[in-house]
């Protein structure tokens, strides 16, 4: 047996393999059959031959894709049947060649490559009726709609996909959560953030404090606060010889000739400029020797609000505002005054 004649031989089992013999194996197999006959000078060849098959990516030269083989195969009237399995990936499309060594026991021949074709059964791919062996839905998809698993099959559904572009939700200051992949959420941190506050103080309360969640704690009103309009009375004092009796409805001392307390306002006035919103502004009003507090308030500046008011100590009486949130113009003064209601015996 010569070379040559093992070439002419094997180009005609190449396309008889090819054009014959699809492939039995479940479809997620990587192996097929390859069936061809084999002659020598002597017409075909009865015996037993060792078979190596290479795979190439071009006719001559190229890169090697996969090899197999196929020792001791039976060769009968020159027809012969080699499983071969090149493994996954070996067939992407691209172009392969079929190069064949066979011995007889007269010394191994390598034939010429052959281009490998595809059989007529092949140009049906099996996977347009499956996917990794499983089963796909005759009906075709509609407009926006892709194959999707629906437990049993690959079947059309809408397309999840709505086309953005965003790669991570990442959680900025007073949030958690996030991420990069599935579903994701943002939560609120209520130890960074307060929570809204809708809650209410009944009439004679004021807020006193309130919590992360919004609740607001409630305490009893223990002073009076007059405006500034209300509370005109500045170091009033009674004649000599008169008591103060009362103080009516609009802070003034009513004096008489009969008790022995008298009752005398002191104020302390402060003012600022350009105050920011965060800002507070303090002012105490203080007795003097031999007086001792009765009571107090406070007046402020429109644009301020009243923070504080209260008792500092038995002969002084505090008070704080705060800017509203309406900006003052430039340059505006706010002012805040304290009153300390002082008596002496």
């Amino acid at each position: 047996m010569t070379s040559a004649t093992l070439a002419r031989a094997v180009v005609l089992t190449g396309l008889l393999g090819l054009l014959l013999a699809p492939s039995a194996t479940p479809a997620q197999a990587t192996a097929f059959a390859y069936q061809g006959q084999l002659t020598d000078a002597d017409g075909p060849v009865n015996g037993t031959c060792d078979f190596d098959f290479s795979l190439w990516s071009a006719s001559s030269a190229g890169s090697q894709v996969g090899t197999d083989a196929a020792p001791g195969l039976a060769v009968s009237g020159g027809l012969f049947t080699a499983q071969l399995d090149f493994g996954a990936g070996a067939f992407d499309g691209s172009e392969r060649w079929l190069e064949v060594v066979v011995d007889c026991g007269d010394g191994p021949a390598t034939l010429p490559r052959q281009q490998l074709t595809a059989s007529p059964y092949s140009l049906t791919s099996l996977s347009t009726v499956g996917l990794q062996g499983r089963p796909v839905s005759g009906a075709a998809p509609g407009a926006g709609e892709v194959l999707a698993w629906d437990g049993n099959q690959w079947a059309p559904a809408p397309d999840q996909d709505s086309g953005g572009d965003i790669e991570a939700v990442l959680p900025g200051v007073g949030l958690s959560g996030g991420g990069t992949s599935g579903t994701v959420g943002l939560d609120v941190e209520f130890n960074e953030v307060q929570r809204r506050v809708d809650d209410a103080c009944p009439a004679g309360s004021s807020i006193r404090s309130i919590a992360f969640n919004g609740d607001v704690a409630c305490e009893l009103d223990s002073d009076t606060t007059y405006s500034g309009a209300d509370f005109a009375l500045s170091n009033q004092q009674c004649p000599a010889g008169q008591f103060v009796t009362e103080i009516d409805s609009d802070g003034n001392a009513v004096c008489g000739s009969t008790g022995g307390l008298s009752i005398t306002i002191r104020t302390d006035t402060v003012t600022a400029q350009n105050l920011s919103g965060t800002q507070q502004l303090f002012a105490t009003a203080n007795c003097q020797a031999g007086e001792f507090l009765t009571g107090g308030g406070a007046s402020a500046s429109p644009r301020m609000r009243l923070y504080r008011s209260y008792p500092l100590s038995a002969t002084r009486w505090t008070v704080s505002a705060l800017k509203r949130s309406d900006d003052a113009a430039p340059g505006e003064t706010l002012e805040l005054t304290a009153y300390a209601m002082c008596a002496s015996l």
